[in-house]
C-alpha cells in the first residue's frame, strides 16, 4: 500500500470517527441531567387512585409536556393486602399520557425516591437506550424529547436494573398515540393488567414464584366492585396494555365479541370480529365493542389469574337482573330476603345491612357486611352460574357440599357467638364479606 493510499484512508477513518464522536457527544446534550435538583421524599403516603377513563386528545401540533415524579406510596393491592410500592406520580398505574402522532414529548423525571435509582423507557419513542434510558440518582432530575411517530397504544416502565424488580413493584404506565383524523367517541378505558409479587423485592423470587394476585389498573378485581360503564349500543374502546412481569394475558370481554381490534393500536394492525386476543408483557392492543344491555365480565381467559384478580364488570346501562339472569341460569330465592339486601347498592354502600341473606352476582358478595344477632343462620344463596364457596375461620362451605363448592345453590351458617367474622371466596380471593355478630 502507498503512502499516499495509506493517508487516504487514515483522512476517511478520522473523518468517519470525528462524525461518530461529533453524534455520540450531540445526543446526549439533548438530555439534561440536574443535580441535586430536589429534595427526597422519606414518607410513604396512601397511593394516588388511578382513573381508568383515557384522557382528553390534546390538540393537533403541540409539544407536549409530560412530568413523572419516582416516589413510594402504599397500596392495597388485593383485599387485606397492603404493599409499599414504587410508583411514578404516586399512583400505579402511572398517569396515562396521550398524544398525536407526529407530537413531540418534552418529558422530565424527577426522582424523589430516596434509596434508588429510576429511570424511563417509552415504548413509544425511538431512541438509544445507552444514552436515554439511563437512571437517575435519588434528589436528580433529567429532561429530554422524544417523537410520536407510529399511533397506537405503547407501554413505558423504569428502566432502572433490575428491570424486573422495579415493574413488579409498580413502576409503568400508558402512552396512546392518535392517528391522524382519529375523533374519540363512545367510552375510552385505559386498563393495564399487571402481577402482584408476595416477595416483589426479592430477585429470585421474582423469577420462580407465581404471582399472589393479577390487577387491571393496580388493584385485583376492583371494577367488580365499581364497575366499568356504558350506554346501550354505545362503542366503547379498551385501551389494554399488559405490563408482566412473566404472564401473557387473554383479554376477553363475556358476552361479546371484539368489533375489531388493533395490535399495539396500530390501525394497519387491525383485525375484526375477535372472540379473545392474545397479549405479550410488554405488549398492547385497542380493541372495540358494543353491547345491549347487560353485565359482562372483563377478564384474562388465562383463568387461573381471572381467579387471581384479573377481571372486572362493564355494566351496560341499567340490567334488570343478577348476572344470572344475562346467562339463562335461575336463581334462588327466600322468602326472608329483603330488598336492601339483594341490591348492588347495598354493597357499595360499605355499610354493615341488617338482614340475614347474602346473594352472591357479578363476583361479589351484596351486601357484602351484614349485622345479625347472636343464633341468626345467615343464608349465601349464590345468583349466577359460576362457581363460589364461603370461608371463614369457624365455617367452610367446602365442607358440606359436593366438589366444594356451591352453583346455583345456598349455604347457611348459624352464629352463636358475638364477634366480627371475615369470610371470602376460595376460589376468587378478592370476592370478601363480613359478618358483625351481636
Amino acid at each position: 500500500m502507498s503512502l499516499q493510499v495509506f493517508l487516504r484512508l487514515a483522512v476517511s477513518l478520522a473523518i468517519v470517527l470525528g462524525s461518530f464522536s461529533s453524534i455520540a457527544a450531540a445526543a446526549p446534550s439533548k438530555r439534561i441531567v440536574t443535580p441535586d435538583a430536589v429534595p427526597v421524599q422519606t414518607a410513604v403516603n396512601q397511593a394516588v387512585p388511578f382513573d381508568p377513563v383515557a384522557p382528553a386528545q390534546p390538540e393537533k401540533g403541540k409539544v407536549v409536556n409530560f412530568t413523572l415524579e419516582a416516589i413510594r406510596a402504599k397500596l392495597e393491592v388485593s383485599p387485606g393486602v397492603v404493599k409499599e410500592v414504587w410508583t411514578f406520580n404516586g399512583q400505579v398505574p402511572a398517569p396515562t399520557l396521550r398524544v398525536n402522532q407526529g407530537d413531540t414529548v418534552h418529558f422530565t423525571l424527577v426522582n424523589r425516591d430516596p434509596d434508588m435509582v429510576h429511570g424511563l423507557d417509552f415504548h413509544a419513542g425511538q431512541m438509544d437506550m445507552g444514552t436515554y434510558h439511563k437512571p437517575i440518582k435519588p434528589g436528580e432530575s433529567v429532561s429530554f424529547d422524544w417523537k410520536a411517530e407510529y399511533p397506537g397504544v405503547f407501554y413505558y416502565h423504569c428502566s432502572a436494573d433490575p428491570v424486573i424488580m422495579h415493574i413488579a413493584n409498580g413502576m409503568f404506565g400508558a402512552v396512546i398515540v392518535d392517528p391522524p383524523g382519529y375523533k374519540p367517541e363512545g367510552k375510552e378505558y385505559v386498563l393495564i393488567q399487571s402481577e402482584w409479587y408476595e416477595h416483589s423485592t426479592n430477585l429470585q423470587a421474582l423469577l420462580e414464584e407465581s404471582p399472589q394476585a393479577i390487577a387491571f389498573n393496580g388493584v385485583a378485581a376492583q371494577y367488580v366492585d365499581k364497575p366499568l360503564t356504558a350506554d346501550p349500543g354505545e362503542k366503547v374502546r379498551f385501551y389494554f396494555v399488559n405490563a408482566g412481569i412473566n404472564h401473557f394475558s387473554a383479554f376477553h370481554v363475556i358476552g361479546t365479541i371484539f368489533d375489531q381490534v388493533m395490535l399495539d393500536g396500530n390501525p394497519k394492525n387491525t383485525l375484526y370480529g375477535v372472540q379473545t386476543v392474545a397479549v405479550p408483557p410488554g405488549g398492547a392492543v385497542v380493541s372495540d365493542l358494543y353491547a345491549d344491555t347487560g353485565t359482562y365480565a372483563i377478564l384474562t381467559h388465562s383463568m387461573k389469574d381471572a381467579m387471581k384478580g384479573g377481571l372486572g364488570i362493564l355494566k351496560v346501562g341499567k340490567p334488570t337482573g343478577t348476572a344470572s339472569a344475562q346467562t339463562g341460569s335461575q336463581p334462588l330465592t327466600n322468602s326472608s330476603a329483603s330488598a336492601s339486601t339483594s341490591t348492588n347498592e347495598s354493597a357499595d354502600s360499605g355499610k354493615a345491612v341488617e338482614g340475614n341473606v347474602v346473594h352472591i352476582a357479578n363476583f361479589t358478595f351484596s351486601p357484602d357486611t351484614i349485622t345479625v344477632t347472636a343464633g341468626t343462620k345467615v343464608i349465601w344463596i349464590n345468583d349466577e352460574g359460576s362457581a363460589h364457596s364461603i370461608v371463614g375461620d369457624t365455617f367452610d362451605s367446602r365442607n358440606e357440599k359436593k366438589d366444594g363448592f356451591i352453583k346455583g345453590e345456598s349455604f347457611s351458617y348459624t352464629f352463636a357467638q358475638p364477634g366480627t367474622y371475615k369470610y371470602h371466596c376460595s376460589f376468587h380471593p378478592f370476592m370478601t364479606g363480613t359478618v358483625i355478630v351481636k
